[in-house]
């Protein structure tokens, strides 16, 4: 059996972007939840994505440092989501792994400019972590 690939995204020099969860073989790793600087884990393909500004700020005022969110919290990383035209959502379902530099995301449609066929897919947003 071959070993995964995994890839810290802590070494590349500007880390937003998107994890499309997909079974490559590929898993990338970065650190999160500010000082509690947790190393969560995905599977899949990374894809450079302008994180909107307001996210870290949003998530670091909430105090999203390892015990997921809150519904309030929530519904405020979805208004920004919208706000800033993306077609991402929070993934609710997985609000427990949500934190700093690690949102669960899937895609409400497919009118993302260049993403095609996407509907419904999972993903990680993902962002420098504050620590």
């Amino acid at each position: 059996m071959t070993e995964k690939v995994l890839i810290d995204l802590c070494h590349c020099p500007d880390p937003q972007g998107l994890i499309l969860e997909l079974p490559t073989g590929v898993v990338y790793t970065t650190k999160a939840a500010g000082a509690a600087c947790e190393r969560p884990r995905a599977e899949g393909s990374y894809v450079p994505f302008a994180v909107p500004f307001a996210l870290p700020a949003l998530l670091v005022n909430a105090g999203a440092m390892g015990e997921g969110l809150d519904a309030k919290t929530a519904d405020r990383v979805d208004d920004v989501l919208h706000a800033r035209g993306t077609h991402l959502r929070l993934d609710r379902s997985r609000l427990a792994e949500a934190k700093e530099a690690w949102l669960p995301v899937f895609f409400r449609d497919d009118k993302e400019g260049h993403w095609t066929n996407c509907k419904g897919r999972k993903a990680i947003l993902t962002w420098a972590n504050s620590d």
